[in-house]
């Protein structure tokens, strides 16, 4: 330990803060009132990218990271001097390097006898390691209860389909029946996208690449959906420009126009109309979903690819929020981009751009 040397006899900081040096997950500063380093531990070092405690000692923080705007230094010393800690907050730390940083810190002040203001202590654990296990439970918690759920669902379907079969078409119990069947398949469905969000987040997917017809392929998917278009008296167009076959995975690239289109026949009201286009730019492909729906305002749009996001849920038919965050793990798997314009009150534009060669 050399910290000892940087302040004045008055502080006795050797027992006191010699194990708390010590913590191998906690960055740990002692700071002057400029904010300039009196000692720090080597976690701390690694995380500002300064390498060692030694190149850190005597120079600002800001030598090492830009000032958040969120919590500029001068609200933190007025949160020192007033109440002695700035308590526990997130903060969102930008090295100088370009590298980003999420923090769970705290800053206390450390009075020195006879002197109007001491020196500060601030601690800080980045949450990234603790994010990454997070999700990866979430993962496998998925894949579990996705997994898990198929027999029991298998059951109930065979046995609503002996049900029927007893009863006939005749019977007055069929409405529930089919009430039932209808509920099953949407379970059914939120634990197939539980399964295939769970499997793309963890990179245990393959993709089997071969050459698609766009046009071919999203004609299929209108052809299977074209129920749920009629049930609310949709308009549905395509429109297709020539294009050469595209690489993908033809039965991922399915379900990433089956999640487009379900969203648009779900959020345009009765009478409206969706539209699907591809075209071809420089050296890629563009698919297009277009919709007369009721948009969303920006705010929205920024979360639309967080897992579980469902935005306004009085809107929703009550899905898992997968389908938007499995759309664009599928597009970027295959060097994609997935881009949403939307305006409330007016619609929504979702496009989709696919290299025309793959990467070997």
């Amino acid at each position: 330990m050399t910290f000892q040397k940087n302040f004045p006899d008055g502080i006795d900081l050797e027992h006191r803060y010699q194990a708390l040096f010590n913590r191998p997950h906690d960055a740990i500063f002692m700071l002057d009132m400029g904010l300039r380093v009196l000692d720090c531990n080597s976690c701390a070092a690694d995380l500002l990218g300064a390498g060692t405690p030694q190149a850190m000692i005597g120079r600002s923080i800001y030598d090492f990271i830009y000032p958040n705007l969120e919590m500029p230094s001068r609200y933190w010393l007025e949160q020192l001097l007033d109440h002695g800690t700035t308590g526990s907050f997130e903060y969102v730390l930008h090295r100088r390097d370009g590298e980003k940083r999420v923090l769970d810190m705290c800053m206390d002040l450390l009075p020195v006898p006879g002197q109007a203001y001491g020196y500060i202590q601030w601690l800080a654990r980045d949450t990234e390691p603790r994010r990454l296990q997070h999700e990866e439970l979430i993962q496998k918690l998925l894949q579990n209860i996705a997994h898990d759920s198929r027999t029991p669902i298998s059951i109930i379907k065979s046995s609503l389909y002996l049900l029927h079969r007893k009863l006939g078409e005749t019977s007055p119990h069929l409405d529930h029946l089919q009430m039932i069947d209808l509920q099953t398949n949407r379970i059914h469905r939120m634990m197939e996208n539980a399964m295939i969000y769970a499997r793309l987040a963890a990179g245990q997917v393959e993709f089997s690449l071969m050459p698609i017809d766009l046009a071919w392929l999203a004609d299929l998917v209108i052809k299977e959906m074209v129920d749920r278009f009629q049930s609310k008296a949709l308009q549905i167009e395509q429109t297709h420009q020539p294009l050469p076959p595209v690489p993908m995975d033809g039965s991922y690239l399915k379900i990433v126009l089956e999640h487009l289109l379900l969203n648009a026949c779900e959020f345009t009201p009765t009478g409206g109309s969706v539209r699907v286009q591809t075209a071809r730019g420089k050296d890629y492909a563009i698919i297009r979903v277009m919709d007369t729906g009721i948009g969303m305002a920006p705010e929205a749009r920024l979360k639309l690819f967080q897992p579980f996001y469902k935005g306004d849920e009085s809107r929703s038919s009550g899905g898992n929020g997968l389908g938007l965050p499995i759309v664009r793990a599928i597009i970027e798997a295959h060097r994609g981009t997935v881009e949403i314009h939307s305006v409330p009150g007016e619609g929504t534009v979702i496009a989709l751009t696919l290299p025309l060669e793959q990467a070997s």
